[in-house]
């Protein structure tokens, strides 16, 4: 019998040992298929990419994989661009004027992900001092964009639909912490631009038109999340949990936005 109970024991603490070592091998393989650490190039706005990064979701779950993660922020789409075409960044969020661009250009990303249509996050401020009361008063007047921009797509096809030669505007490239500063020194007259420095403008301005409006008129603007094709060949499971991260997040702006619940994409 005492023979018989320590063959028991030496064959249960075999088990335990080989428990313990596929969960070491489970853990040593799933360390060998990820990257130390993935990087997100990112812009301030108001869509579902940004609730994840608030609540850090993203961020929990690839801890539990031994994976850091790092946001870098960027003033827009096209920085963005030349983070991809550097290689520093896996992730990103852009417009789909500059994703355009950056796909005809040779950029090696893919998109994955749509973040938003476009709504009232972007539109076009005028000063109140400038007198600007219709598109047709822009004319002759410095209105400041980020060119390449959703927000400089959405200024040309306002000028477009009414019919207004875009040569008899001074149109000013900044991006959208210079165009504040630009508009408090009194250098510009309009801009078209998005939050969080769209509303920096109204202090002492009003908003002409909306890029809600212009998506009525045919001319919608979009945020979409793209990856680096060889970092989604390679990882694909972390595109897919970058994925739920921002079904959550949309989740969540999509019951606490009046009128977006049920919608088919996320409209900001």
């Amino acid at each position: 019998m005492k023979n018989y109970s320590k063959i028991r024991l030496i064959a249960g603490l075999i088990v335990v040992a080989i428990v313990i070592l596929q969960a070491v091998l489970l853990v040593t393989v799933q360390a060998a298929n990820n990257p130390g650490t993935v990087t997100i190039g990112y812009q301030a706005g108001a869509d579902d990419k940004n609730l994840v990064l608030a609540h850090k979701w993203f961020e929990k779950e690839l801890a539990q994989l031994g994976i850091k993660l790092k946001y870098v922020q960027f003033n827009a789409g096209r920085d963005i661009n030349n983070a991809f075409a550097a290689g520093s960044i896996d992730f990103g969020d852009l417009g789909d004027p500059p994703a355009t661009i950056g796909i005809t250009r040779g950029i090696a990303y893919e998109i994955y992900w749509l973040h938003n249509l476009i709504g009232e996050s972007e539109a076009l401020a005028v000063k109140n001092s400038a007198n600007i009361k219709s598109l047709k008063d822009l004319v002759g007047k410095r209105v400041a964009t980020t060119i390449s921009s959703t927000a400089h797509y959405s200024l040309l096809s306002a000028l477009k639909l009414e019919g207004i030669d875009p040569k008899g505007i001074k149109i000013i490239d900044l991006n959208p912490a210079d165009i504040v500063a630009a508009w408090q020194r009194g250098d510009i007259d309009a801009a078209y631009t998005w939050q969080p420095n769209l509303s920096k403008l109204l202090n002492d301005g009003k908003l002409l038109i909306t890029s809600r409006h212009l998506a009525t008129k045919g001319a919608p603007t979009s945020n979409i999340g793209v990856v680096r094709k060889d970092f989604g060949a390679k990882y694909p499971h972390l595109v897919a949990q970058g994925f739920g991260g921002k079904t959550a997040g949309r989740n969540v702006a999509m019951v606490t936005r009046k009128g977006c619940s049920g919608s088919p994409a996320l409209i900001v």
